[in-house]
């Protein structure tokens, strides 16, 4: 809980600063506003509560119609089925909460910034997928270098995997509101 305060506190710092506020002044306004951050962390952990339950009931379903099978589906199910599924609720909730921390960070009440990224996503639901994927991919990238650093210089291993995660995650919220407040 305190990692993903920070983190929320971090990025709408971030993301205020992508809104045109100077450095100093995101940074101060995202500390000073922590009753609605703590709120943000609690929608958050929400989500991720919801994404398991409604992962679980997917579960649930798709061995009910295994067993209803006699499981004939076997293999199949375990190995494609449940994949594609896990995919496909990872990439509706990446793609329609995504854009939620911008719009808090622009200041609006949480309902509205879940409209709002909801309403951005629903026309343009293929090409943010496309964008949080390539976002996702350069960050992974940004974080194995760094990690690739530290294994190579041991002696400074912690301060460049440190290095890595602030270079990594600064980039994906970078881009993550540049992507909405471009739009």
């Amino acid at each position: 809980i305190v990692a993903l305060f920070v983190s929320v506190v971090a990025f709408i710092s971030i993301s205020k600063f992508c809104d045109g506020e100077s450095f100093v002044e995101s940074v101060n306004s995202s500390i000073m506003e922590w009753k609605r951050n703590i709120g943000l962390v609690i929608f958050g952990a929400v989500v991720f509560f919801l994404f398991f339950v409604i992962w679980n009931i997917a579960m649930f379903i798709i061995n009910f119609i295994d067993t209803a099978l006699s499981g004939v589906l076997g293999p199949l199910l375990y190995y494609i089925i449940v994949p594609i599924v896990t995919i496909i609720l990872i990439a509706i909730f990446a793609v329609k909460l995504s854009f939620v921390l911008p719009a808090f960070a622009k200041g609006d009440n949480l309902r509205e910034a879940i409209r709002k990224s909801w309403e951005l996503t629903n026309d343009s639901f293929w090409n943010a997928l496309i964008f949080i994927v390539i976002l996702l991919i350069i960050t992974f990238i940004i974080a194995q270098i760094f990690l690739f650093l530290a294994l190579a210089i041991v002696a400074l291993d912690l301060v460049f995997l440190i290095i890595g995660e602030i270079i990594s995650t600064t980039f994906l919220a970078l881009g993550i509101s540049y992507y909405y407040y471009l739009r």
